[in-house]
C-alpha cells in the first residue's frame, strides 16, 4: 500500500480530542519517567551494538529519575486515580508554586495533542515489540504475526505525526539517509557503519543537514 492511501486510512481512524483531560503535573511526571526509561534503553543499545561502555553516572541518573517519578505518581497522588484524571483549573494552580522555576510555565494548552498521541503511541508500540523480544529471550519463540502487527501499529502513529508536521514519509526517509550517508557531513562518511562513527557523532553537522533540505530529491553526495 502506498503512503497516501495508508495515510487516508490512518486519519479516518484517528482519535483527536479537543483538550487533554489530565492533571498537568502528573503528565509532566509521566513524560519525565518514560523519557528516562528510554535513555536507559539507549545506553544498553549503544553498549550492545556500538561497544560503548555504559557510564555509571549516566545510568544512575536515569534510573533515579524513573524511580523518583514513579514514587511521585504513587505517593503524590495518594493512590487516587481522580487526582491524575482531573484537569487542573488555571485559576487554582497553587501546586505549581512548589515546582522548580523552569517548569512552572508548563501548560496543557501548549501541547500539540496529535503529536503527543503519536509520540506516546510509538513509545508504547516499542514496548510491545520489546515484550516479543523478552518472550523470545525467555522461550526461544518469536510470534512473527504479533511482531508484524506491532510494526504496523507503530507505522500508524508515525503517519499521524507526518500529517501533523507536514513532513512526508518520503521526505523523512530522504533526510535520514542524508544524515547517515552524506560524504561531507553525514555520520558514516565512508558509506558504511563503524562503531567509532556511531558513538562519536558530529551532531551540529547532522543538524545542518536536517535543517537545510534544499532539494529533497537530490541524491546523497
Amino acid at each position: 500500500m502506498n503512503s497516501k492511501d495508508y495515510q487516508a486510512g490512518v486519519l479516518s481512524t484517528e482519535s483527536a480530542p479537543k483538550s487533554l483531560e489530565i492533571n498537568q503535573i502528573s503528565l509532566h511526571a509521566v513524560l519525565t519517567m518514560v523519557i528516562a526509561a528510554s535513555e536507559v534503553a539507549d545506553l544498553v543499545k549503544r553498549r550492545l551494538y556500538y561497544g560503548k561502555p555504559i557510564p555509571d553516572a549516566g545510568l544512575q541518573a536515569q534510573l533515579t529519575a524513573v524511580s523518583n517519578m514513579a514514587n511521585f505518581l504513587i505517593q503524590g497522588q495518594e493512590f487516587d486515580p481522580a487526582a491524575i484524571n482531573a484537569r487542573m483549573v488555571p485559576a487554582a494552580l497553587e501546586e505549581l508554586a512548589a515546582l522548580p522555576e523552569e517548569i512552572r510555565g508548563m501548560d496543557l494548552d501548549k501541547v500539540n495533542i496529535r503529536l503527543l498521541h503519536a509520540s506516546l503511541g510509538m513509545f508504547t508500540e516499542s514496548g510491545e515489540l520489546l515484550k516479543a523480544m523478552l518472550k523470545q529471550y525467555e522461550t526461544g519463540t518469536l510470534d512473527k504475526t504479533n511482531f508484524g502487527e506491532e510494526l504496523g501499529d507503530a507505522d500508524w502513529y508515525k503517519m499521524v505525526a507526518h500529517d501533523e508536521t507536514g513532513v512526508s514519509e518520503e521526505d523523512s526517509r530522504t533526510l535520514n539517509n542524508r544524515k547517515l550517508l552524506d560524504k561531507a557531513a553525514g555520520r558514516y562518511k565512508s558509506g558504511a557503519f563503524t562503531a567509532d562513527q556511531a558513538v562519536n557523532r558530529d551532531l551540529a553537522a547532522e543538524r545542518t543537514i536536517l535543517a537545510s533540505p534544499a532539494d529533497m530529491n537530490a541524491p546523497v553526495k
